[in-house]
This record gives C-alpha cells, structure tokens and sequence, in this order.
C-alpha cells in the first residue's frame, strides 16, 4: 500500500492482527499521549509515527474524505511541537523526520479529498521542515506531490518546472528517476507535447527493468509497471487519443494488485470508465458502471467521485449511449451530488 514501505514497515504491521491492525485504537492513543503537554520524546514520536500509519490504512480501504480534519489535526499538533522547541534534544531529528511525513500523508488525504488548498498548504509546510532538517528523501516525496497536484489541478507548466528541475539536479536512484520522469510526460502532455512527453515515459520504462534497487527510496516501492500503465493512458487522454487510452488503463486496471479493492481500485475503474464514455465504447462502460455504483457510497474519495459525475453528465448527454448506460449514470449523477454536497 501507499506509504507502507514509506515508513518502513511491513503491511503486517499497518493491517495485522491485534492493535496494529486496529486504526482507531491506535488514533486513541495518539490522543492520550497529545493531552501531556510536556516536552515530545521517543513515545511522543513513535504515536505520532503509529497515527499515520492508521490514517494511512483507513486511506486506502475508505478514501480520504472523512480524514482531512484529522490528518491535519496530527501534523499540526506535531508540527506545533517542533516549531515551539517543546522537544528532547534527542529526539529532534527523529520529530523532524515525523513532521515531514505527517505532512505529506495529511496533504495526500486533502488532495484525495479534493480540497486542494489544503494540501498545497500542508505539502509546502512539510517541505519546509524536511529542507531544514536536511531530509532530501522526504522532499523529493514532497516535490513529486506538488509536481502530481499541479498536473490534478492543469498547472502543466508548473508541474514541468519541478520535474525537470528534480531530474536534471541528478543523483536520483531508478524508481524515483521514473516517477519524476512520469511527471514529466503528463505535464508535457497536457502541454500538447506528445512527441516529448512519449519519450519521457520510455525513459521512465528503461529505468524500471532491473526491479526494485538497493539504492532506491523505501516509498518509491509503487513505482511499478502499473504506475507506467494507468500515466500512459492519462497522457494518451491528455492528446485526445481515447482509443490508445483505453488500451493502457485496461492493462493498469488488470495488474493492479488492488484492482476493485479500497481506493486504488476505485479510482483505476474511474479512469477505465472516463476514457471508454468518450470513444462511445458502451457496451464495455456497462459493467465498470456496474462495479462502480456501489464502491461511490464505499469509497471516499471526493477527487474521484467528481471524476464520476462529470464521466455521467458526458454519457447522459451522448445520444448514442445505451438505455443501461443512461440508467446507470443517472444513479451515478445522484449519488455523486448527494455526496458532494453533503
């Protein structure tokens, strides 16, 4: 899962069996540790690390809608302690480290939330504490969210800048070379650079055939031929080439290791459904709708739900969409507008 190699630990840990499998109760904990007001120290630490990993797991089952307030509440009551010295020296490095990476799972969440000003503020006040403390693995975590927030928000330009000036800085290890080199393609794509932006995800492929390297970064785990899939079909969309589109995400959708679970899942039938509404392929669109229909009530992610709605609106609108497609999309629009709204 997302972020489970960030932190270093195994999925056991974050799903298994008694407490650690137990989000809420480790969130419990945090609660009790925060009511002592005095100096953060090695527990302080440990239940800030405990939950992350909590919201990290109710992120990938649910989405991150109901989890904005509290991934911000945890960052900035830790960030708060680090800011006001109310620290152990000796645990200074280890609440900076904290700090970042709570940083960016609260961003994250907002960003799957959808409510993007939030998570440009938290990433850049996490990237701030990472540059301080000298955590470069931390900040290029950060930069490849700012680079993926401002392709989410059409910010192409923007999101060139900071991948190019991450891939030509250098010293990148394989996976986190492919991953800004993923940036660099969408970006460009949205840019209507197809010529470029097909050479960058080739780049990003020839980096990834040796597997996963000792020199790579523990969150670039997911980096993977997935990952190529799913941007090769977004940046196909971004130059109006559906057909090629659909081809890619198709692929993505069936590797996916999480494919029709939690928000991973969700999110890859989203894409699948938006590329296969704009060729008219209804036949095919009937049952992703179908899958899709009662995961928008299960799975929180309001990023992906407008995805959805807008997806219905084009079938809805489309004259040569079948009376099953229609149908569908109706309870789509409806279920989508009860949520967003709400």
């Amino acid at each position: 899962m997302l972020y489970s190699r960030a932190f270093g630990v195994a999925e056991d840990e974050i799903f298994g069996d008694g407490r650690e499998g137990n989000p809420l109760a480790l969130f419990s904990e945090f609660q009790i540790l925060t009511r002592n007001m005095g100096p953060a120290d090695t527990d302080y630490v440990s239940a800030v690390r405990e939950s992350m990993r909590s919201i990290v797991s109710l992120d990938n089952a649910f989405g991150g809608n109901e989890l904005v307030s509290i991934a911000g509440r945890v960052f900035g009551a830790a960030h708060t302690r680090l800011a006001s010295g109310r620290y152990e020296e000796a645990v200074r490095r280890d609440l900076e480290a904290v700090v970042g990476e709570a940083g960016e799972v609260a961003a994250w969440v907002a960003y799957d939330a959808d409510r993007q000003d939030i998570s440009r503020r938290y990433i850049h006040e996490a990237m701030f504490v990472s540059r301080l403390a000298g955590d470069r693995t931390m900040e290029l975590f950060q930069l490849s969210h700012i680079a993926m927030q401002s392709i989410y928000l059409h910010r192409a330009q923007e999101a060139l800048r900071v991948a190019e000036e991450v891939i030509d800085a250098g010293r990148l290890s394989g996976r986190t070379a492919a991953l800004f080199q993923i940036r660099k393609a969408r970006s460009l794509a949205q840019l209507g650079d197809g010529s470029r932006a097909l050479s960058s995800l080739d780049t990003a492929v020839s980096t990834l055939v040796n597997g996963i390297a000792s020199n790579d970064l523990p969150w670039t785990w997911w980096v993977d031929d997935h990952e190529l899939a799913l941007h090769r079909g977004m940046c196909m969309g971004d130059l109006g080439l559906w057909g090629k589109s659909v081809d890619a995400i198709a692929v993505a959708v069936e590797n996916c290791r999480h494919s029709g679970q939690g928000r991973c899942g969700f999110n890859d039938h989203a894409l699948l459904l938006d590329a296969l509404v704009r060729v008219g392929s209804w036949r095919d669109a009937e049952p992703i709708l179908e899958t899709l229909l009662p995961k928008v009530v299960e799975i929180g992610s309001i990023r992906t739900i407008r995805l959805l709605d807008k997806v219905a609106t084009r079938a809805l609108s489309n004259p040569g969409a079948t009376s099953t497609v229609k149908d569908s999309a109706s309870e789509l629009r409806r279920i989508a507008a009860a949520i967003t709204q709400s």
